[in-house]
């Protein structure tokens, strides 16, 4: 098991480059900044005629979620009482429902996000079906599991049978996290991630998986043990006044860490009775709003560091954001801060 610090400042531009990468990969050819499509290379175009050939069936419509706001609070079973809300703001195209799913559990306890892959549309397979059906699984499978309590190794099992029911073509990133007792058990592959948000600042980010520039892990049928293989499990401590917010890489490419921390802060300090889906809205605006200006992002941070022509502005792309408030506690009073937070 792994031990991972809290985040610091130097998280700013750390975020979004690959793991353990000294020297940036060459970058794509005829890329720039803000480019509207989903920049996933791939190398060896066999591999993915080897997939579509694969026995695969067609997408199905069974799963979908419509780009929506959602909200819930749940009662202060095992501990705390959450306020749960989520947004999604899907890129402008000829999708309308974008290539980004997320769920919220009935017992409001449970979520997670996904993020298909769009290169896909280049073979004429809409992603965005691969992770509505995979989130909608995974929203099942939580149900049918909810009298067990959450652990790292059930979360993968909550992943893999969710990817086995899922019959339609594509690959994503996910993060699935579930709050049991006092802490955020939280299961992720790929640029899908989730920060924790104490006192104004940040308390953790999770690391990204990166394989490349913008090329993310991701998880699909074209090998079962692929999730169990890569996917990193988290567990989190848990404070009364923490905000949990789990997103896409449409968020984190467009807002730096403080930039979200700042937002969820001010927007506490205005009205301290802020929902969840409040912030979740707030939060997938900023992002929207952030690539569709000329500031400077980490997408364009991480575009100069692996080599890429100087520029400024964000990542077009669907932004989906998940907010959980702790809002109050049955354990004891002053639990210390998260000082670490585990993973494997």
């Amino acid at each position: 098991m792994a031990v991972l610090s809290p985040a610091s400042g130097s998280h700013r531009f750390k975020r979004h480059l690959p793991g353990g990468i000294s020297t940036p990969p060459p970058p794509p050819k005829n890329r720039r900044v803000g480019a509207a499509d989903e920049c996933w290379d791939i190398s060896d175009d066999r591999w993915l005629r080897s997939v579509l050939a694969g026995d695969l069936a067609a997408s199905s419509s069974r799963g979908t979620t419509t780009p929506s706001t959602s909200s819930i609070t749940t009662p202060a079973g095992r501990g705390f009482k959450l306020d749960v809300g989520a947004s999604y703001r899907p890129k402008k195209g000829r999708n309308p429902l974008g290539e980004d799913a997320h769920f919220i559990s009935d017992a409001g306890n449970a979520f997670g996000v996904a993020d298909g892959v769009g290169s896909w549309t280049r073979r004429g397979i809409d992603a965005g079906e691969f992770a509505r059906q995979l989130m909608s699984a995974c929203k099942a499978q939580i149900k049918e599991l909810s009298h067990c309590g959450i652990t790292g190794s059930l979360l993968q099992g909550v992943l893999k049978s969710a990817l086995a029911g899922t019959t339609a073509r594509g690959t994503s990133t996910a993060c699935v996290g579930a709050v049991d007792g006092p802490f955020l058990r939280v299961l992720s592959i790929g640029d899908s991630g989730f920060m924790v948000l104490r006192g104004g600042a940040v308390a953790y980010h999770s690391p990204p998986q990166h394989k490349g520039f913008n090329f993310p892990y991701q998880i699909g049928r074209v090998d079962p043990a692929y999730p169990l293989a890569c996917a990193k499990s988290f567990t989190v401590q848990l404070a009364p006044g923490d905000v949990v917010v789990a997103a896409t890489d449409g968020l984190f490419d467009n807002l730096f860490d403080e930039d979200i921390a700042a937002l969820v802060t001010r927007m506490r300090a205005e009205r301290p009775r802020r929902t969840a889906d409040e912030m979740a809205r707030a939060l997938a605006a900023a992002a929207v709003t952030a690539y569709t200006r000329s500031e400077d992002t980490p997408f364009a941070a991480a575009s100069r560091a692996a080599g890429l022509l100087p520029g400024t502005g964000g990542k077009p792309d669907d932004v989906t954001a998940v907010v959980v408030t702790v809002c109050s506690s049955n354990f004891p009073a002053h639990l210390p801060l998260p000082q670490r937070a585990s993973s494997s």
